[in-house]
């Protein structure tokens, strides 16, 4: 069969609109105090999303963790975001807990 390069190339277009590829990432998104302990947030896309973020949490357990009122969930642009709570002084935890997942350390929430 042969193709035309006009043809290859049409098909090529539209798979690029039908299935877009979306880069992982992941970005530090606040915190707060929530009695004793202290709530962070991020948001991601491209990480185990079918598993609405639960990679994180096994994760964040694996750093040694047990978040409190866990809560992910899609938002409006499309990302996901992820709010739990933590012992206070307990950041570090959460952010090797995040870089295991990603690879990247973004030192979200230091000292917290």
């Amino acid at each position: 069969m042969k193709l035309s390069i006009i043809s290859l190339g049409s098909i090529l277009a539209l798979t690029t609109f039908v299935a877009p590829v979306t880069a992982k990432s992941w970005w530090c998104n606040g915190n707060w105090d929530d009695g004793d302990l202290h709530r962070v947030s991020f948001k991601f896309n491209g990480y185990c999303e079918g598993q609405w973020g639960q990679c994180f949490l096994y994760s964040l357990r694996a750093a040694g963790l047990n978040p409190h009122n866990w809560q992910a969930w899609k938002t409006d642009d499309g990302n996901w975001q992820v709010d739990f709570s933590i012992p206070k002084g307990k950041s570090d935890l959460a952010n090797k807990g995040i870089e295991d997942i990603t690879h990247v350390w973004k030192g979200c929430w230091p000292g917290q």
